[in-house]
């Protein structure tokens, strides 16, 4: 069985898990038969399987997937503080350390029960910060009167 490069790819990476290769054939528009042509018969490994028509597939076991997308949340949150902090910083805080504790303060209020974050725009949350906390930023406009 030839295996396409963008899959061929995912093995290069370590991610500890286990592949079985094999083939599907279909039996008709409700079967199938699998016939693994490499690794072995279990709960824990991914199945990449290429029918007859040349269409692969990939039978992910779902403890394998829950990780997947725990991952995939786990880097959303991260992209969003890493764009949080440039928002802050375009705000001009005086100490942006005290600024993003607040912030992780305030968006940990938008928490849901399941542990995820929704979708929160990272400009309009520094702008509110910037409102309801003046002091933790430099003002330009009083800063030239002064001059």
């Amino acid at each position: 069985m030839k295996i396409a490069k963008k899959t061929a790819a995912l093995f290069d990476e370590n991610i500890h898990q286990q592949y079985s290769f094999g083939v599907l054939n279909k039996i008709d528009s409700k079967s199938a038969l699998i016939a693994l042509q490499k690794g072995e018969l279990n709960n824990e490994n991914i199945w990449l399987l290429k029918d007859n028509e040349d269409n692969e597939f990939a039978l992910i076991p779902s403890q394998a997937l829950n990780t997947l997308n725990q991952r995939m949340r786990d880097l959303q949150e991260e992209r969003f503080f890493i764009r949080l902090e440039r928002e802050i910083a375009q705000q001009m805080p005086i100490d942006m350390d005290d600024v993003v504790v607040i912030a992780s303060e305030y968006i940990e209020s938008f928490r849901k029960k399941d542990g995820s974050l929704p979708l929160l725009n990272a400009r309009s949350i520094a702008r509110d910060l910037k409102k309801q906390h003046p002091n933790l930023f430099f003002n330009l406009q009083d800063l030239l009167d002064k001059r």
